[in-house]
């Protein structure tokens, strides 16, 4: 007689980058609420040299579509944003609102408002390898993305115009392992 089949168990296959991502797009999608920090560099040449400013603040979602952040940085810079209801109000420093307020505004330069930075890991182009790296040190999973800059342009005549003077950007993403959700994500903007 032949011999008993013996059961083997099935190991689930690792997830890939875009599946990660994917989940956490839709867990961020489907919170009520969340906050944010905001770390900013904008280095640019002025005179043959580079000239390096640095930028942080805070920011909020609350759903359906309220977003709020302010950004504070050198020179007394400030930028503040706030949407409710596709109601978008924004001031600089003086308290002033700028000519073409909406969720494109409020970075250090065009393509760099939380709004569109959240915009560009909900419409990726291209993704690399799923790595795992520690952040603060607990391990996260670690993604090199490229975002479609074509829709995230489309998502309106702003952030079109705004992205107009970008040429390329590159983003990582830090995913939480335990929760799925994003806890950092860094951008590089190439203006043209």
């Amino acid at each position: 007689p032949a011999a008993p089949a013996i059961p083997t168990a099935t190991t689930p296959s690792a997830p890939t980058a875009q599946q990660v991502l994917a989940q956490a797009v839709a867990k961020l999608d489907a919170a009520s609420s969340y906050r944010f920090n905001i770390a900013a560099t904008l280095n640019y040449a002025i005179e043959n040299t580079t000239v390096e400013w640095k930028y942080q603040g805070q920011g909020a979602f609350s759903a359906p579509a309220s977003y709020e952040w302010t950004i504070e940085g050198q020179a007394d810079v400030m930028l503040r944003a706030i949407s409710v209801d596709g109601k978008t109000s924004c001031a600089d420093t003086r308290g002033i609102p700028p000519p073409g307020c909406s969720l494109a505004w409020g970075g250090p330069s065009p393509g760099s408002s939380p709004y569109t930075a959240i915009a560009y890991i909900r419409n990726v182009q291209q993704v690399g390898d799923l790595q795992t790296k520690d952040l603060d040190g607990k391990p996260h999973y670690y993604i090199i993305f490229t975002p479609s800059l074509s829709k995230v342009a489309a998502l309106d005549t702003v952030h079109s115009a705004a992205l107009g003077t970008v040429s390329v950007v590159s983003g990582e993403l830090w995913i939480d392992i335990a929760t799925g959700l994003p806890r950092r994500e860094k951008v590089v903007i190439e203006l043209s």
